[in-house]
């Protein structure tokens, strides 16, 4: 037999074959052609998923055409993430086949347990059908009669199953026969393990619920159930995931530390995280957490003792930590994160050291300066790397003459596309249009970041709406969660009255959607929408105007149209508008000057040179 040229993962092993069909059937003893032959089509994702629920969370379509609505409808999921929800929705149908042939206790007997396995794991009350789940103690009452009348009466001590064979179909199939167990005389003898007298005797003692085998029996580790599809994107698929090589920020997750460093980490977790965290904020306490582990897998390697904290006592490793980071492709600027993190760390460990740590004052002082040397050291890099990125935002920036084109094209446009999106309320590429053009008009008058725009919810644009009067010359939107809330308050947005009846329009439009969110723009799964850049450069497309810039590159062009047109008072109040921090412009975009300002320095200098008056006692020679 000529093998195939792909390799296929096993559903039962999770192991790459080529001979999947041959594989099954000696391997696994897969003997039952319409098992195989499922388990086949799960091995190369040829399942149908036709009629089955979204699995997205927020989602209910309930059509027959899920695979055509998951690429074509969630157009703002990434590819990845349709990618996992048709694995997991190839799984569903899978083990549903396999619980329906195995309701009909077929012969050969079925010697999978992927329904049986799903069955025992807990299930999600929205998507999953409700089966009874097993009793897992051994003598208990059994939950739910059995799916088919006439079954064999449970031993003392089985619960039995709605869907399961008798004990003959149960066991793990790469388990080794006992020699002292003989088959029942009521069912055919199994395929790889036989029952013994004990197990299906009347008189026997109560016999506990089967036990997980040993690693040595089974291939891969228990997989949880793939009735839930996790809600995030970043969360991988466990079944179909493989093992990546370690990289720097994940080899602080191979390397094992004792319990009480584990504790310790937990602890620090716990500081970091503090009071009433946001999503945000969760995320990047995970992001530090990642540092520090790879910080200290760094430290720690090819040493002993961890628990006693000594190994961090290595100031010739400290200093040697950038170089191995940007050795694995990391960049200074993300070398300078690490650092910081790392210090904030240290601090914290030598204002509340862990009781295990047999480090001194003078070693933890010493660590401290090694890395505060290793920031230093970095300076010069650093401030390169980020005047070349700041040189290439400034060829990227927009000028004032294609801001004034978009300003009204955008005037233009958005009346059209919600008289559009009124009729056609259904149309998610049509929406997302619109999402690009109001968020490309808020970011060209007021300079904002995308999550101001993102953010901005119902309750808000009411509170606008009440507090403005008809005699004011406009209205303002408060928008309180955005990236800089803690140091410049709520961002605040100025609509005139024409303006603000665009989002009055939509809010209509919007509550006929019913969405699932006090969000004023959201996504097809009823969240905060991710990609409002793509959606963005999609309107200025639409608008035929040159380059393909981002929000940032819109909020980039207003911060220097104010600095290059207002003197400094009038800056430093449109800055704060803007949400902008004048300090760090100062620093970078002030030393990356056009060709007319540099002229314009010249001109100066050379002024200054010829005005300058003449010593009153010349320099001796």
């Amino acid at each position: 037999m000529t093998a195939s040229k792909y390799r296929y993962r096993c559903p039962l092993c999770k192991v790459k074959y080529r001979h999947m069909r041959d594989h099954l059937e000696d391997t696994h003893g897969v003997k039952n052609k319409r098992e195989r032959r499922i388990l086949l089509a799960q091995a190369t994702g040829r399942v149908s998923v036709r009629g089955m629920p979204c699995p997205l969370p927020g989602c209910r379509y309930q059509g027959s055409w899920v695979y055509h609505h998951l690429l074509e409808g969630h157009r703002d999921i990434r590819q990845a993430e349709k990618r996992r929800a048709l694995r997991v929705l190839r799984r569903r149908r899978t083990v549903q086949l396999l619980r329906e042939l195995r309701a009909t206790r077929p012969h050969p007997r079925l010697a999978s347990r992927l329904d049986l396995d799903a069955q025992e794991q807990p299930a999600s009350p929205a998507r999953s059908p409700p089966s009874p789940a097993r009793t897992p103690s051994p003598g208990g009452p059994p939950r739910s009669p059995p799916a088919s009348p006439g079954p064999r009466p449970p031993s003392p001590g089985r619960t039995p199953s709605p869907e399961r064979s008798p004990p003959a179909s149960r066991p793990p199939l790469a388990r080794t026969p006992s020699p002292e167990r003989s088959p029942p005389p009521a069912s055919p003898p199994p395929l790889a393990r036989t029952p013994s007298p004990a197990a299906s005797s009347p008189a026997a003692s109560p016999a506990p619920s089967p036990p997980v085998s040993p690693p040595r029996f089974s291939p891969s580790p228990p997989r949880p159930s793939p009735d839930r599809l996790p809600p995030s994107g970043r969360q991988q698929d466990d079944e179909e995931e493989e093992r990546q090589l370690p990289t720097s920020t994940t080899v602080g997750r191979t390397l094992d530390f004792p319990v009480v460093v584990d504790r310790y980490l937990d602890e620090y977790r716990t500081h970091l995280v503090g009071a009433m965290p946001s999503s945000k904020h969760l995320e990047n306490v995970t992001s530090k957490m990642g540092r520090l582990r790879a910080f200290l897998a760094h430290m720690a390697s090819e040493k002993t003792g961890l628990g006693s904290w000594r190994f961090l006592n290595d100031a010739a490793r400290v200093l040697s930590w950038p170089a191995d980071l940007t050795g694995r492709g990391r960049a200074i600027t993300t070398v300078k994160v690490y650092l910081v993190n790392v210090r904030q760390f240290m601090t914290y460990f030598s204002e509340t050291p862990p009781r295990s740590s047999r480090l001194s004052k003078t070693q933890i002082v010493s660590i401290i300066r090694a890395l505060k040397q290793a920031n230093n050291q970095i300076g010069t890099p650093v401030l390169l790397q980020q005047l070349r990125v700041m040189g290439e935002k400034v060829q990227r920036c927009v000028t004032p003459d294609i801001l004034r084109r978009c300003f009204g094209q955008c005037h233009t446009w958005i009346p059209r596309l919600l008289e559009r999106s009124s009729r056609r309320r259904d149309d998610i590429s049509l929406r997302h249009l619109l999402y690009g053009f109001l968020a490309t008009f808020l970011a060209s008058t007021s300079g904002h970041r995308a999550g101001v725009v993102t953010n901005m919810t119902v309750q808000e644009v009411g509170e606008a709406r009440r507090s403005s009067s008809p005699d004011s010359p406009g209205v303002v939107i408060n928008v309180t969660n955005h990236k800089t809330a803690r140091a410049f308050g709520c961002a605040q947005l100025f609509l005139t009255h024409e303006e603000f009846g665009w989002f009055e329009a939509w809010m209509r439009i919007r509550a006929k959607l019913k969405p699932n969110t006090d969000l004023v723009m959201f996504n097809t799964n009823h969240r905060r929408v991710n990609n409002i850049t793509a959606f963005a450069r999609r309107a200025w497309k639409a608008m035929m105007l040159p380059g393909n810039p981002s929000l940032t590159d819109l909020r980039t062009a207003v911060a220097t149209m104010s600095r290059n047109t207002q003197c400094s008072d009038v800056r430093n109040q449109m800055s704060k508008v803007m949400c902008h921090d004048t300090r760090t412009a100062d620093k970078f975009y002030a030393l990356q000057l056009d060709v007319n300002q540099m002229a314009e320095m010249r001109r100066r200098f050379d002024q200054a040179r010829e005005t300058a008056p003449e010593p009153a006692f010349p320099p001796s020679q």
